[in-house]
């Protein structure tokens, strides 16, 4: 039978977020969380989900230089404006390789010190895959925590083309030309990259994407959810039985974005003090929690396993 780890990203912060994630581990829609461990209740929050879930869930770092503060301040300069962390919409190829893996080190230090068993690694906003020097660093870093990462075969593959257009284009102020080219070229070589370069790092043979969204262009309306939610669940069946079918991969990670709430919402969370999270999308993570918790992943047909099981 195909393996599926499903994981929720972004624990740790928002309360809406934690909330949706905790009621998905509980419901059995998800098996693994990967939680920041850089803002002020990062592990307290986490320590909490460990306690209601009675530790049925597997926990890993989401690696980030983009959102919120760095832990090593000193270190991690290169890569901050303001005492923060560049947003994704202000990213640039500055990076101390020494300062980066003092930083990504420092993260998982976090849970590691309040005794948080780590189960894998990712990393938000791709922000370590988009150039080799980045990946490399991440990679070293998996190696020697001797955790599995999240695939970087995101399916369906043109939707991660486009979302590395965007990205270029979101960037045209930040980065060289040169620059923006090759996180396209490398977002097309980087599993030839990993096969070469792993060296013992695992990750799932696939990332299926194809739930995430939709991006936060517009506002979603109360009356739009049922449709949106239909169209996700549309999209579920054929990435299951695409899947199921495949002669090519055996493991899958179903990556979510999830908040419980009601729309709208969130405007309790604006004394929060963390950038990088953008609040515009919270509309989508509704819908995405309302599709995963509607959905019968039973008939899939999969197999939910373990990071370790890979």
């Amino acid at each position: 039978m195909k393996k599926l780890i499903v994981t929720a990203d972004d624990y740790g912060v928002f309360p809406s977020i934690d909330k949706g994630i905790i009621s998905a581990v509980l419901a059995n829609k998800v098996n693994s969380v990967a939680a920041f461990t850089n803002y002020k209740d990062s592990v307290a929050n986490t320590l909490h989900l460990l306690e209601v879930t009675n530790g049925e869930v597997e926990v890993g770092c989401h690696l980030t230089i983009t959102s919120g503060k760095p832990i090593t301040n000193d270190k991690a300069k290169s890569l901050c404006k303001n005492g923060y962390f560049r947003q994704f919409n202000e990213f640039r190829r500055e990076m101390d390789p020494a300062g980066l893996k003092s930083e990504l080190n420092a993260q998982i230090k976090v849970f590691q010190d309040a005794n948080i068993k780590l189960h894998h690694l990712t990393c938000h906003h791709n922000s370590l895959s988009l150039f080799p020097e980045y990946f490399e660093v991440y990679l070293e870093v998996a190696r020697k925590h001797k955790l599995p990462i999240r695939s970087n075969n995101i399916h369906p593959p043109q939707h991660h083309s486009m979302y590395l257009q965007v990205l270029c284009y979101m960037l045209l102020d930040d980065l060289k030309l040169k620059d923006r080219k090759e996180i396209v070229t490398f977002g097309q070589e980087i599993n030839t990259y990993f096969a070469k370069q792993a060296n013992g790092v695992k990750s799932p043979d696939i990332l299926e994407s194809r739930h995430y969204g939709p991006i936060p262009m517009f506002s979603i309306t109360k009356g739009q959810i049922a449709k949106k939610v239909r169209k996700k669940h549309s999209a579920l069946d054929a990435l299951f039985k695409s899947y199921v079918e495949s002669n090519t991969y055996s493991s899958m990670e179903l990556m979510l974005h999830l908040a419980q709430d009601e729309i709208p919402g969130f405007n309790e969370y604006e004394e929060i003090d963390y950038p990088g999270i953008n609040r515009r999308y919270f509309d989508s993570r509704i819908v995405e929690f309302k599709s995963i918790m509607n959905y019968d992943l039973a008939k899939a047909e999969v197999e939910m396993i373990s990071w370790s099981a890979l």
